[in-house]
């Protein structure tokens, strides 16, 4: 909600005639608020499991270096032996593939969007209209989300792959369009398919992760992302290529991606003789009294 009105409001502003460092005024003014807000935010303690050992040893001025360094090393090792409980499950490991190269593409997909708008049509006052059907479609695919997890459960990685085809197909769609509509349409398809794996992906990794480190996992897939993201776009700003191209790049990578996901669930068939990735007559597991997929 808080996107689409951000864009109808911002859409609205252009037309007015404000300029785009007012825009950003006011964008840094609520990114500021937000981030303020977010130190009042209730602490998980379930994400504090990993950092227990350095917190139960205490290190007295007294102690040695040598016997500093033992403590250190032991919480170190403690803390290592967590990260690996939490990534145990091979499912969850195939699954954290998907997430960390989709998202390392998805984002510049997203916000290269508008400039590939402007490209094709320089003078359309649509792109704010299109970025709030963005954020109404991912919404409706997230509630989609819900009566399709079970039969992702029963079909494996095959989701993920014909939506990183799809998701390939849609970019180079966008790399061609002489169309701005085409592009606009291809540009919704994009972020509503993506939402709606995204929202799937989230609940599957989750049941997969048997020690309750949700946060821990989830912020290391993303960091991962993040980092391939930051590398692949130094990349492209280093070529200096057009737009278009960009899309083209981009739809190659989706084909990658998911032709290497494909390999890797035949190379998990072969091993476990099941395509199934998380095991599906387990429930959904809960934190406090709401469910991992009513809080994703």
């Amino acid at each position: 909600m808080s996107l689409f009105i951000s864009a109808e409001l911002g859409q609205l502003l252009v037309s007015k005639g404000a300029k785009f460092v007012n825009l950003f005024y006011i964008t840094l003014i609520m990114v500021s608020l937000a981030c303020t807000l977010s130190f009042f935010l209730p602490q998980d303690p379930s994400s504090l499991q990993i950092l227990e050992p350095l917190n139960q040893s205490s290190f007295p001025l007294s102690r040695s270096l040598r016997q500093l360094m033992f403590d250190l090393y032991q919480s170190y090792k403690e803390s290592w032996r967590v990260i690996k409980q939490a990534w145990k499950s091979k499912g969850l490991q195939v699954l954290s593939f998907w997430w960390a190269f989709n998202m390392a593409a998805m984002p510049m997909v997203a916000a290269y969007g508008t400039s590939l708008f402007e490209a094709i049509h320089s003078v359309s006052t649509y792109n704010g209209h299109v970025m709030a059907a963005t954020q109404t479609v991912a919404c409706l695919s997230s509630f989609t989300a819900v009566p399709l997890s079970r039969i992702t459960d029963q079909t494996g990685g095959l989701g993920y792959f014909l939506g990183s085809v799809l998701v390939g197909s849609l970019c180079m769609v966008m790399a061609y369009a002489n169309s701005i509509w085409i592009a606009y349409a291809a540009y919704v398809l994009i972020i509503g398919v993506t939402d709606l794996l995204f929202c799937l992906l989230v609940v599957q990794c989750a049941k997969s992760i048997s020690n309750g480190q949700y946060i821990l996992v989830f912020s290391f897939n993303a960091l991962g992302g993040m980092i391939m993201q930051a590398v692949f776009q130094a990349i492209i700003e280093i070529i200096g290529i057009s737009v278009f191209t960009l899309y083209f790049i981009l739809g190659i990578h989706f084909f990658i991606v998911g032709l290497l996901f494909a390999l890797i669930c035949i190379a998990f068939y072969c091993k476990t003789r099941s395509i199934v990735l998380v095991p599906i007559e387990s429930s959904l597991p809960t934190y406090g009294t709401f469910s991992v997929l009513e809080t994703s």
